[in-house]
């Protein structure tokens, strides 16, 4: 054992907040509490906010939990700066920013795993504040890093396309990795009286949504024998007010699942007639990687990064035009034979994701 530490900082996560970045974050360090013998350092720190601290008590045995209090964005990022200092970290040591964001002061090896670069994306990052803190820090963190881990190809492409600061920087693509065991419980046996289609979706302005509701609004003009399911929520902006226009006709028709367990949302992807995403632009897309483990058929919009993922195995289409999917809703007739499962377990198995981070580490 090297005579270093290793921090891991997790001060952004909150829970039932992000739910991509949470099913990440966990899945990484179950696996590196599962191989603790591999990673060569004296001792791992996990930092989290202090209201959070009781869902990271299970990796205590091993690892040593500091929680700090953090009241809003400026006060971690005040805490991220002065984390060497508080933890008298030296020189040989390293940090995992695993959140697109490092201290602003490096004292220390930084490691920054960055998931997507949205907030170069004005019309679909509307937020100005959230935006230009981004603008500031990711570039930023970027230059500091040793090594700058992206979670896709697409992503890794988006750093050294657009950040300067990466032209002298290794950057790796690392996909996440997938706990698919959580689904084990599921049995294949439809529970659900219904065909559908199934979305599996936040009602962030990028992610779409509104699009699937058009196409399938048309749809219903034309069709009665497949619903649509929504995992999310309509949140209170334009898909709302939209959805409250609907005829009774139609939201009749349109289901919707929240707080659902791992055995439920196995089953709707089991069960669905396809799987559909409108997204404008994604990372990576976690729910289209679990709807291939399910070898569900996918309906997507045209982005790089799907086409990435699915190595084609989709339909894809213009997430501008609502007629667009509608044609493709339109012209199914129940499932297709599909089989994705094994190109998931192979890209996506913890070999390819999460010891690629531990191999990594060691090598600083």
């Amino acid at each position: 054992m090297i005579n270093k530490l290793l921090v891991i900082d997790a001060l952004v996560y909150k829970k039932n907040k992000a739910f991509g970045y949470q099913e990440y974050l966990f899945n990484l360090l179950d696996y590196f509490f599962e191989n603790r013998h591999q990673l060569k350092f004296e001792e791992i720190i996990i930092l989290c906010e202090y209201s959070q601290m009781d869902d990271f008590s299970k990796y205590k045995q091993l690892f040593t939990i500091n929680g700090f209090k953090v009241s809003n964005t400026l006060s971690r990022l005040i805490m991220q700066m002065f984390i060497p200092y508080l933890l008298h970290l030296k020189k040989n040591d390293v940090i995992l920013f695993t959140g697109n964001y490092s201290s602003l002061i490096k004292k220390t090896k930084h490691v920054l795993v960055v998931h997507d670069l949205l907030y170069l994306r004005k019309k679909l990052f509307p937020n100005f504040k959230m935006r230009l803190q981004r603008k500031i820090y990711i570039p930023k963190s970027i230059s500091l890093a040793d090594i700058v881990i992206a979670i896709s190809d697409f992503t890794k492409m988006d750093i050294i396309r657009n950040i300067k600061a990466s032209s002298n920087k290794p950057v790796y693509k690392i996909y996440n990795y997938f706990n698919f065991k959580k689904y084990s419980t599921a049995f294949e046996s439809r529970v659900f009286n219904f065909k559908y289609f199934l979305c599996v979706s936040s009602s962030l302005y990028h992610k779409n949504l509104i699009t699937i509701i058009k196409a399938f609004e048309k749809y219903c003009f034309f069709h009665i024998e497949v619903d649509l399911s929504i995992v999310g929520s309509l949140g209170k902006g334009d898909v709302f007010l939209y959805y409250k226009k609907l005829s009774e006709r139609v939201k009749q028709r349109i289901h919707f699942y929240s707080n659902i367990s791992n055995t439920d949302l196995a089953q709707l992807y089991m069960n669905c007639e396809a799987y559909i995403s409108a997204s404008y632009f994604e990372g990576l897309g976690m729910p289209v990687v679990e709807a291939m483990f399910f070898n569900v058929p996918l309906i997507l919009s045209d982005l790089e990064v799907f086409h990435e993922i699915t190595i084609g195995n989709a339909s894809f289409f213009n997430p501008n035009s609502y007629e667009d999917l509608f044609k493709i809703l339109d012209g199914k007739n129940g499932k297709e034979p599909i089989n994705t499962k094994p190109l998931v377990l192979k890209y996506f198995s913890q070999r390819n994701t999460s010891q690629k981070y531990i191999d990594l580490l060691n090598s600083l």
